[in-house]
């Protein structure tokens, strides 16, 4: 059986979200022919987003949730912004991809520190739609030493939230929740970083600023209080 998403990929999703971004009134005529001037598969893309509850057809219209906004302006779109967005829909909204999604990604096993899998190439060929359109969104990455598949670091906390939800060992529960300290700490750093540059002509006001969650791990970052020169 021919997997859906053999007519899915990002690019059209970016193609068809662009196309709305722009259509005045949200013109339904109008989104589907600048669609097609680029990408293919119209009719399939849109039904793809109306399954994520991303967008909607209605009276000519073609419109978009709320959230659609932070990411796509005029027709420029924040392509990590998306995809983590994107991902998380794909992960946690119940649609006919569900238990394809959930069958392959139950492939990934914890093998030297990473989510691994390492297909036959029977499963290469059949698995190629789902797993170009992880690609895509920069979920999962190949090694071509190792020649195997793994989970990136970028979006490694949606895969585990999305694989908490399943059986998993009691050894791959570990390694989710040092990952996890580790991505957060990562985080931390650049914050403070980020602070250090934007404060870097008031050193005094430098020295205040404060690794908070060394000393307690339910916060974050602190630092002084810059009303007076901001």
């Amino acid at each position: 059986m021919e997997s859906l998403f053999n007519k899915i990929s990002f690019h059209q999703i970016k193609s068809l979200l662009s196309a709305i971004s722009i259509a005045k009134d949200n013109d339904y005529d109008f989104i589907k022919i600048k669609y097609k001037s680029s990408a293919t598969d119209f009719d399939f893309t849109l039904d793809f987003l109306e399954g994520l509850r991303i967008s909607k057809k209605k009276d000519g219209k073609i419109e978009v949730n709320n959230e659609i906004g932070k990411f796509i302006k005029n027709g420029l779109i924040d392509e990590r912004l998306l995809k983590r967005y994107l991902l998380d829909k794909v992960l946690t909204v119940n649609i006919p991809f569900s238990k394809e999604i959930s069958k392959y990604l139950k492939n990934f096993k914890l093998l030297r520190n990473s989510f691994i899998y390492k297909p036959t190439n029977k499963e290469k060929i059949e698995e190629s739609g789902i797993r170009n359109f992880f690609v895509e969104l920069d979920l999962i990455q190949y090694d071509g030493k190792s020649r195997v598949y793994r989970i990136t670091d970028r979006f490694f906390l949606i895969f585990a939230k999305y694989i908490e939800n399943n059986k998993i060992t009691s050894k791959e529960l570990s390694y989710i929740i040092r990952k996890q300290i580790e991505i957060g700490e990562s985080a931390e750093m650049v914050i403070l970083d980020y602070e250090r540059k934007r404060l870097a002509d008031y050193p005094h006001l430098i020295i205040q600023l404060e690794h908070v969650s060394k000393s307690d791990v339910t916060a974050g970052c602190s630092g002084p209080d810059l009303t007076s020169i901001f």
